[in-house]
């Protein structure tokens, strides 16, 4: 469907294609979409020439590809340093593993220190970094809820709302 668009957009000749973006979620489609408008216009013929030497500079890539590019063009804007690299999901999952290692193994001491040793006492080091794997594939509405609990007595402000709206749940006719 993407590329049936694609094409429609380019017959219509009013937009060049320097001006289109066409995004996906894979390199492998980004590829596949880029081979399939290119048949298309070979099969289209002399006609299309001029957009077939054009289709080398087409946006066509993925969301990460696109959204790096713009990092990179404007690196003081983003704040950014232009030299940086996406991780692929290996390196992702061994930084994630270095992260929970450091905070597990590596003593801080104080209050921190203490509520970690109490946490891993209840419920041990695998299903901790279970729950921290969810909070963060979740991280998005781990934060608004963490939101909520700053200030000196948001927590404290939090347990008894949650703890008034679960008694009045069991109350209910």
């Amino acid at each position: 469907m993407l590329v049936d668009r694609y094409l429609r957009i380019l017959e219509q000749g009013t937009v060049p294609v320097q001006s289109i973006l066409a995004l996906t979620f894979t390199e492998k489609a980004a590829a596949e979409m880029r081979e399939r408008v290119r048949k298309a216009l070979m099969e289209q013929g002399k006609a299309k020439e001029d957009l077939l030497e054009d289709l080398h500079w087409a946006s066509i890539s993925t969301f990460h590809s696109f959204c790096a590019r713009v990092l990179r063009e404007f690196p003081l804007e983003s704040e950014v340093d232009p030299d940086f690299q996406v991780l692929d999901e290996v390196q992702a999952d061994l930084l994630l593993d270095d992260a929970f290692d450091a905070l597990v193994y590596k003593s801080t001491g104080g209050p921190t220190e203490e509520a970690l040793v109490s946490l891993l006492t209840l419920v041990g080091t695998w299903r901790l970094r279970a729950y921290l794997l969810a909070l963060y594939a979740k991280r998005g509405a781990a934060e608004r809820a963490f939101a909520k609990l700053e200030g000196p007595d948001g927590a404290k402000a939090w347990w008894y709302a949650m703890r008034a709206s679960t008694v009045r749940s069991w109350h209910r006719p």
